[in-house]
């Protein structure tokens, strides 16, 4: 059957020579699987719409609870251009998309995830991309039923993380907003979120790993 869905675009990754297998994560069907045919090929309508954190309206036909589907027509809704002029902030925004994919299952629709991913890549073009980058991951692991508390932030500091947690939680997403308090506990907070999913995880996030070479070189490459 034919449906028309808002996608985010979480992973692509090539087929061959002129075809995408996508990850994309939707409002109306949750994260599904999707083949784009063509869209290698040099001015192909459909290739700016399947590229990573990028939002795109699409036709999908696929079977009736699937969730694997093919993509035959779409546009671009939001492509956050602004994203792409940094490489600090796009880094982010694929890590957002990488957590969004790894850890959320095939053909369950939330679209408060999927809202929680727009306003963060959204807010992500001008605004504090450690508040932001924070912000999603407590909210997302609100969303996915598990509550940010002592078993998550550990009882080491737990009195002091979880203040900061309240004001992640109850974060808008607004571009304007700023939280300086949270230069001084936001590695130690990422740190404990990402040791509570790894059990999840079959293998570490690989957009962390990159990010994290990338910095350990500019590093060096300025001393």
């Amino acid at each position: 059957m034919y449906v028309n869905v808002h996608a985010i675009i979480l992973r692509s990754e090539r087929v061959g020579e002129k075809d995408k297998r996508l990850s994309i994560y939707t409002r109306e069907q949750g994260r599904l699987m999707a083949l784009a045919r063509g869209v290698n090929r040099p001015g192909a309508r459909l290739a700016a719409a399947t590229e990573p954190a990028v939002e795109s309206r699409f036709r999908l036909w696929h079977g009736e609870h699937q969730p694997f589907a093919r993509i035959t027509g779409g546009a671009v809704e939001s492509s956050f251009p602004n994203l792409r002029s940094q490489w600090v902030r796009m880094s982010t925004a694929q890590f957002l998309c990488e957590w969004m994919d790894r850890l959320t299952a095939l053909g369950q629709p939330q679209p408060e995830k999927y809202e929680l991913l727009r306003r963060a890549l959204s807010a992500l073009e001008k605004g504090d991309r450690l508040l932001i980058r924070l912000a999603f991951l407590v909210q997302f692991l609100e969303k996915a039923g598990y509550s940010v508390g002592e078993e998550i932030l550990g009882s080491s500091g737990y009195e002091r993380l979880r203040e900061t947690v309240a004001l992640l939680k109850a974060f808008d997403f607004s571009p304007d907003a700023s939280f300086p308090e949270l230069a001084e506990s936001a590695p130690m907070l990422e740190d404990r979120f990402l040791k509570f999913v790894a059990p999840l995880l079959d293998r570490p996030l690989k957009t962390l790993v990159h990010e994290r070479s990338l910095t350990s070189y500019r590093t060096q490459k300025r001393s």
